[in-house]
């Protein structure tokens, strides 16, 4: 759906309500609850002001997922251009560091970064429910599986037996270190 049509049924969603909350909604503060008619008045005013909220935060959600998504095509698309000219700047400096800054970031008094980072390698959990399952099955389960609300594999756990083994666990890799681009 394009904006123009997304801001008229907004509208027209904000205009409905204005006529609900006139009518139902509409609950004078001295009100006295004495009856059933009286009571069901305030309860159909709650209620109505918890749905209009339910919308509000709704309409709020999809909002910034658009915007997110923008933000990636927009990263996507220029990605190869900013790692090019990271790398131009990077190599017209003699400093050692791996990153730039823009004075025009975030407001000016919070500039954004642009550089390279070392991600460390080593052992990953990729298939949460397979390293739980092995996890599980260890005669001290408890080292390798953390029972909150809901069981999660330990991933310290893991790494210190890959360390100490040379053991991979099902559901884990092990990976490089690898040097990352990022805007910060």
């Amino acid at each position: 759906m394009d904006e123009p049509n997304e801001l008229a049924a907004a509208q027209a969603e904000r205009d409905a309500e204005e006529l609900e909350t006139r009518g139902i909604a509409r609950i004078p503060w001295g009100l006295i609850v004495n009856s059933d008619e009286s009571a069901e008045q305030v309860i159909a005013g709650i209620q109505l002001r918890r749905d209009s909220a339910a919308r509000e935060r709704a309409q709020v959600e999809k909002r910034a997922q658009r915007a997110e998504r923008d933000a990636d095509r927009y990263e996507e698309h220029f990605r190869g251009q900013l790692v090019a000219y990271t790398l131009a700047q990077l190599a017209a400096t003699s400093a050692t560091t791996k990153h730039i800054k823009l004075v025009t970031g975030q407001g000016g008094d919070k500039p954004t970064q642009m550089g390279f980072r070392m991600v460390p390698g080593g052992l990953r959990i990729v298939d949460a429910e397979q390293a739980l399952d092995w996890g599980g099955d260890q005669e001290d389960e408890l080292k390798f599986v953390k029972v909150t609300t809901a069981y999660k594999p330990i991933a310290a756990a893991f790494k210190q037996h890959y360390a100490e083994t040379g053991e991979i666990p099902p559901g884990t890799e092990v990976v490089d270190d690898k040097e990352t681009f990022y805007i910060k």
